[in-house]
Order: structure tokens, then C-alpha cells, then sequence
């Protein structure tokens, strides 16, 4: 696989974590068991994905779908991740749909002009445990198939031009099912999950056995060329090696029964960044002394330098441009050289700091999960930060702001660090539930000749 940019010991960035997450089960979960494929609960076992045709009612529901379809994505098949497996394609940087191939190097590119982070700065890691000489992060854009065959029929008047929206119900689903299957001989793999669009970020390690608590793939990355002073690099569009990364941040996003707007989802690794100060479990969860400073300024943390101050995190020190070329440039801001800048979660679980029920649901179904996920399962090292969807399954009209549901500030920090004040719906609102994706419109349509299965790259 290819990405490119759009953009001390582990143990001490987890329990700087557990220094000041709520430390409560106050929700009741059942156990995860039934979602496993097997029985009873394996480290890193196959875990089957959420029926996304049921109706999803409460706060809890929606997030422990979020849950599940993680567990479900990270989970290994076909000698890959599930999102890595035939039933999902990368996007290339020139909006190609690129097939999976099981056991090889898979390609994935940057959201280059796109929306988000990287129109907003670039992030680096902090020069320490995983990275001990820092990383730049790298970013992958995967749709199932779906979403893929979905936007092959809709584009240009298509087959199916007449669904305006995601699908979210049986008889819209048979209907791409129904032209996936006469136009490219295929069947959908799993397709009671309805559309779904993901993004992961990235850093680079020396192996996969240096980043033991993370989980890990190998993919080809750019080689920048780096200037004297530090201020300028640059990539040719062509050069690349090959380099083991570790994924520090995840989306999950896709569309259920009654929500074309899509549930949009995300998740971090437990050692990149500090929470602000939040109210969980009736009581203040510190991280930051009054003065700014963090309060354990021992904590290794990936994406925040131990003796910065609150004040100084969140500010770009670079930024992207592409040039005609075909070259990109990431250049410092004034006074800057390359280098990573701090940053920390503005709205712990994507809600307002204040919000005592909301953050205590979300750090209560964390602590659940993660302590039914056996020792040595490396997905127990992620959290869910939050939940989002629309309260009547109607993204804004007109570029109005919807009324939001759950995690109503959610954000992540290696996705959307510098723009966190933002939501999800800021920048996915529109007359059509369609358009809250910035890539269905983008994508080039998969050629009726094209054999579904084929290996990717030359057609």
C-alpha cells in the first residue's frame, strides 16, 4: 500500500491515560461475545460487523455500532485487515478505486484539495516512544463495496441516479446489490453494512515490533527532499519507499436505517494526545494544571510535548500546497521550521467539557469494551472519542447547521487537529444527503469490464 501526505516506552502513554479517564462502569454492557465470530472471546478475533438495516434508537446504540464495526474492520482477514480485504477499496490519489488484493502491499494516497486537516496544517509526532525521531502523518481513504458500486451507478445519470440518498434500507440496498451483480458480475460481501466511507492515520516505526501496543501494515510512503534550513520539503510525486507504519486515528463512517447522513464515528490510539480538562462521573478529570501545564509532565504523549502549555497546542508550524507539477511542498509557517507541533483534544468524547452524562456514557462503554478485549488484543489500545449523527436523519439544507445527536464537538486530533472547534456536519452539510461525502462525486467510476476481483493498479 502507498500513503502519502496530505497532510519512551509505551506503557507511560497508556497510563497517562488512566490518570484521568473517568474511572467507571456506570453503563451496563452484555457481553461483546455475541459479536465475535467465535466463541468464547479470542485476542484479536474475527468480530462480525453490526447489522446496519436495524434501527439504532439511543445514544448507547449508536456507539456501540461504532464499537463493533471497529472491532469488525480491525479484525484480520484474508491475511488483512478486514478494511484492507476484498470487500473495500483505497482510494487513489486521483480518485481511482483501488481493489484489495489479499497479502500484498495495498496503495493508498492522500486527500490532497480536499476539506479537512491537511487544508489546515500539517501534523507531526512528538520525537518520542514510537517515533524517536518524529513522523509525519500519513492518511488512507477506504469506501466497501457499497459505497464503491453505489457511486459507479449514481455518477452521470447512472442505473442508479434515482437514489438520492445512502441507502438505508432493504429495498435500496437490493437495488445496488441488483446492479453490482449484472454490471460487474459481483456480490456484495456484507451488505447489511450498508455504505461506508473510512479514513486512518498513520505514523512511521522501525517495525512493527517497536510499536507493540499499536496496530501496524506496511505501505509504501513518499520521500521528501529536505531543505538546509528545515523550512521546506518537498516530494516529487514519484519517489517512495517502503516503511512500516503504526495507525494512531480512525473514521468510521456509514449510513443505517433512517440515517443516509451517515453515523460519523472516530477513533485514537490511547497514547496520542492529553484531554482537556472535562466533567465525567460527577467529578473534574484533570490533565492540566492552572497555569497550562500538563499535571503528569512525565507522560510520553505522542502528539503533545510534555512541557508545553495548553495555550501554545493546536497551532500549525506547517502547511501543504501541491504544486502543477505534481509536486508537493510542505512548507513552515514564519519563524518555523519543520517540526511537531502540540496538540491536545478540545472536546474530550466530542462533547462540551461540561457535559457530565455524555462523557461518562462514552469513558463508561470504553472502559467496558476494552476490559472484555483479552490481553495481547491490540484494538483494546484504541478508544472510541465519539459518535455523531443527525436527530432527524437530515444533514443541514442549504449549508444550515442540522440538529446534532451524541458527540456534537467530536473531532480528531491527528485527523482534524487544527480545526477542532468544527463538527463533523460543519463541513458535510448540504441540500443533498449525497453530497456530505467529499469523495462520492469524486470517485471515477469502476469500468463495467473492469473484473471486480482483479489485482489493482494498471486498470
Amino acid at each position: 500500500m502507498f500513503f502519502a501526505l496530505i497532510g519512551a516506552c509505551l506503557c507511560n502513554m497508556v497510563d497517562a491515560r488512566d490518570t484521568y479517564k473517568a474511572p467507571v462502569k456506570a453503563v451496563n454492557l452484555d457481553s461483546i461475545s455475541a459479536w465475535f465470530a467465535s466463541t468464547p472471546i479470542t485476542a484479536g478475533g474475527l468480530v462480525t460487523p453490526a447489522d446496519s438495516l436495524v434501527t439504532l434508537t439511543s445514544d448507547k446504540d449508536f456507539h456501540l455500532w461504532s464499537w463493533r464495526m471497529f472491532l469488525w474492520l480491525m479484525s484480520q482477514n484474508e491475511q488483512d485487515f478486514v478494511f484492507d480485504s476484498s470487500g473495500f477499496y483505497d482510494l487513489s490519489e486521483d480518485n481511482k478505486l483501488l481493489s484489495n488484493t489479499p497479502g500484498s502491499d495495498n496503495v493508498r494516497f492522500i486527500r490532497t484539495g480536499q476539506a479537512g486537516m491537511m487544508a489546515h496544517g500539517v501534523l507531526m509526532s512528538q520525537s518520542v516512544g514510537v517515533t524517536p525521531t518524529g513522523s509525519l502523518v500519513y492518511y488512507g481513504i477506504h469506501v466497501n463495496d457499497t459505497f464503491a458500486y453505489y457511486s459507479s451507478g449514481f455518477q452521470n445519470q447512472g442505473p442508479l441516479s434515482t437514489l438520492t440518498d445512502f441507502p438505508t434500507s432493504q429495498s435500496e440496498l437490493t437495488k445496488i446489490s441488483n446492479y453490482a451483480n449484472t454490471t460487474y458480475g459481483a456480490t456484495l460481501q456484507n451488505p447489511n453494512t450498508l455504505a461506508m466511507e473510512l479514513k486512518s492515520s498513520w505514523v512511521k516505526v522501525a517495525s512493527a515490533a517497536s510499536a507493540p501496543s499499536y496496530l501496524t501494515t506496511t505501505a509504501e510512503i513518499p520521500v521528501y527532499i529536505k531543505s538546509a534550513d528545515n523550512r521546506t520539503w518537498t516530494w516529487d510525486g514519484k519517489t517512495k519507499e517502503s516503511a512500516t507504519l503504526a495507525m494512531v486515528g480512525f473514521h468510521v463512517v456509514g449510513s443505517t436505517a433512517g440515517h443516509p447522513e451517515m453515523v460519523w464515528a472516530t477513533f485514537e490510539h490511547n497514547g496520542n494526545s492529553p484531554d482537556a480538562n472535562y466533567q465525567a462521573n460527577a467529578t473534574l478529570q484533570e490533565t492540566f494544571a492552572s497555569d497550562g501545564t500538563l499535571l503528569n509532565k512525565s507522560a510520553d504523549w505522542l502528539f503533545y510535548e510534555g512541557t508545553s502549555k495548553q495555550s501554545q497546542a493546536n497551532i500549525p508550524k506547517m502547511n501543504l500546497t501541491t504544486k502543477t507539477t505534481g509536486s508537493i511542498v510542505i512548507q513552515a509557517v514564519q519563524g518555523e521550521t519543520i517540526s511537531a507541533a502540540s496538540t491536545y483534544r478540545v472536546s474530550p468524547f466530542g462533547n462540551p467539557t461540561s457535559d457530565d452524562a455524555g462523557n461518562t456514557l462514552l469513558a463508561s462503554i470504553n472502559e467496558n469494551i476494552q476490559g472484555q478485549l483479552l490481553s495481547g488484543d491490540l484494538r483494546k489500545n484504541y478508544f472510541l472519542v465519539g459518535s455523531v449523527w443527525t436527530k432527524n436523519g437530515v444533514p443541514g439544507q442549504g449549508g444550515s447547521l442540522p440538529e446534532l445527536a451524541g458527540s456534537t464537538k467530536l473531532a480528531n486530533t491527528t485527523m482534524e487537529t487544527f480545526t477542532q472547534n468544527k463538527d463533523c456536519f460543519s463541513c458535510h452539510t448540504t441540500q443533498h444527503d449525497l453530497s456530505l461525502s467529499h469523495i462520492l462525486d469524486l470517485i471515477q467510476p469502476l469500468s463495467p469490464l473492469q473484473n471486480p476481483t482483479h489485482v489493482r493498479g494498471d486498470k
